[in-house]
């Protein structure tokens, strides 16, 4: 409700989203603490909440070292690509591709961008749905369409503005709910110090796996540097966070707001992780999932909340918002960035001479047609995943010595040991896919680079010395600066340092050649006024 208000408050207020820049960039105004918690709720979606305490409640607390891979992103996002996008004042992504390579590699990275946002974001709506219908019996398919029918109403009608500011609410919600799961938690088991001591007990406590084996799931290198390439992928070029940015007036300010939400996703994450860690003690003698009164692990936090709130009225619906507001805010991001492609990328390409008006109708109306695709993706992906993905590896032990075993609560079983079929053996290559899913985006990084280097010398690449500088950020110009001139040259491969860039009024950045040559337009316009 209090979404649908915001959607409808702004769609009267201002502009009344009736141009692209008010619809798409908030009017590039914003300041930057609702950017910040739009940021968070971006992607710190339901299955952060329900996935990361069940992760801890699986295996252990080392999924919270990726804390060191925001920290990262955040350096890495806010001097390299925020400098480039705010440069050239773009409101699509792809936008850059065209200018370095040409107008197909823009559609390549449009397609690319669909497909990935699609199936996020129908896995980010029914897994949640799935697993409070299967906890609390609320149900499956009005869970989906509330979720759906609501982000696609107040992102329709209130544009960019809205999604950012119901973002700042449902942080909020999401923060009250893990809080009172770990403070009712603790409070049961006698504080959050005996929580933590109960599952060191049981190994659910580490930080230190130093491991090198790249097969290891979580290790602090897998955590730290593997999942910076997955998150430099989400906030540094991913359309959704880009349009938060560019909301901002000032480079500056969007700095601010991404300083502000590293600061935030991780102060989520650790709530998340705790709420693991009073999960775990909670049933640490008593596994729900071993004695299958849950289906999957991810139904540890709902199935908890309910014994844990079920004769308080209204806890268990802050949680169920919490879970609720998570999905809200990823949705409600994926959409109006969709949109903001699509406009940008295809409908302006076909029908360049649009006015701004129809333009804008144009974008509405995309952003309501999403919403059908991701209706259909989560039905077929989500049902696909336990027929096509692979097991989860091996958790430690869990117990079930004080849980009640008569015949009324829990299930008799009967084992048998058989023989091991040689045909059941792995093959060769399934030793590659043991690789951890925290290298995945490194692995893909590198062989992009390793290919597009191969593939550009046996073609023919441009001279260094020819290259438009402007469309180059060396890694060298923002983190090595201070070394010696020769060697920032040989860093550079041969590409001139880029050149002056000087700032409008209005905080974007423009080049030099672009000053002087609206500066000479402007004088020449002059002139021939004066003349007539």
């Amino acid at each position: 409700m209090v979404s649908t208000c915001i959607g409808i408050y702004y769609a009267l207020a201002g502009g009344r989203q009736r141009t692209t820049k008010e619809f798409l960039l908030a009017d590039r105004n914003m300041n930057p603490v609702p950017v910040a918690l739009s940021l968070v709720a971006s992607f710190i979606s339901a299955i952060t909440v329900l996935g990361t305490p069940a992760e801890v409640y699986r295996h252990n607390t080392m999924f919270w070292v990726i804390c060191f891979a925001y920290i990262a992103t955040g350096v890495i996002t806010s001097r390299t690509f925020m400098t480039i996008f705010y440069e050239y004042e773009i409101t699509s992504t792809n936008e850059y591709l065209e200018r370095r390579f040409n107008k197909n590699v823009r559609y390549v990275g449009t397609f690319l961008f669909f497909l990935q946002m699609v199936l996020y974001l129908g896995i980010v709506i029914y897994a949640p749905a799935l697993a409070l219908n299967a906890v609390t019996g609320l149900s499956l398919w009005g869970s989906v369409l509330t979720i759906g029918v609501v982000c696609t109403f107040y992102t329709t009608i209130g544009g960019l503005k809205a999604v950012l500011w119901t973002d700042v609410f449902q942080v909020c919600i999401m923060v009250a709910g893990l809080l009172a799961v770990i403070i009712q938690g603790s409070i049961k088991l006698g504080g959050l110090r005996e929580a933590w001591k109960i599952a060191e007990s049981r190994d659910r406590i580490d930080f230190w796996n130093f491991s090198f084996d790249p097969t290891v799931r979580h290790t602090f290198w897998a955590l730290s540097i593997g999942q910076t390439f997955t998150w430099c992928s989400s906030y540094g070029v991913n359309q959704a966070q880009v349009q938060r940015y560019l909301s901002c007036g000032k480079k500056s300010t969007a700095q601010l707001a991404l300083g502000m939400a590293i600061v935030g996703m991780i102060i989520v994450v650790s709530l998340a992780c705790l709420a693991g860690v009073v999960t775990f003690a909670f049933y640490a003698d008593c596994d729900p999932y071993t004695m299958e009164r849950i289906t999957a692990v991810d139904q540890i936090v709902p199935y908890f909340v309910m014994e844990l709130f079920g004769d308080r009225p209204g806890l268990p619906g802050l949680f169920t918002s919490c879970v609720f507001s998570a999905a809200l805010s990823t949705v409600s991001s994926g959409l109006n960035s969709l949109a903001a492609i699509t406009g940008e990328d295809i409908i302006k390409s076909i029908w360049p001479d649009m006015s701004e008006k129809r333009y804008t109708i144009a974008i509405k109306l995309v952003g309501c047609r999403f919403w059908y695709l991701n209706r259909s993706g989560h039905i077929h992906l989500a049902r696909c995943r336990g027929k096509h993905l692979p097991p989860d590896s091996n958790p430690p032990g869990f117990s079930t010595a004080m849980c009640d075993l008569n015949a009324t609560t829990a299930p008799q079983f009967l084992t048998t040991t058989s023989p091991v079929d040689p045909s059941d053996a792995y093959p060769p290559i399934a030793s590659f896919y043991a690789l951890s899913y925290c290298w995945y985006s490194g692995l893909s990084w590198c062989v992009c680079v390793l290919f597009g280097l191969l593939i550009s010398f046996a073609t023919g690449h441009n001279k260094p010395s020819e290259a438009d500088v402007s469309l180059h950020r060396p890694i060298v110009d923002s983190f090595l600066c201070c070394l010696p001139p020769g060697c920032t040259d040989i860093c550079r491969c041969g590409v001139e340092q880029n050149p002056d860039i000087k700032e409008k009024p209005d905080g974007f950045y423009v080049h030099e050649e672009s000053v002087d040559h609206n500066m000479k337009s402007s004088n020449d316009s002059e002139d021939k006024s004066t003349q007539m």
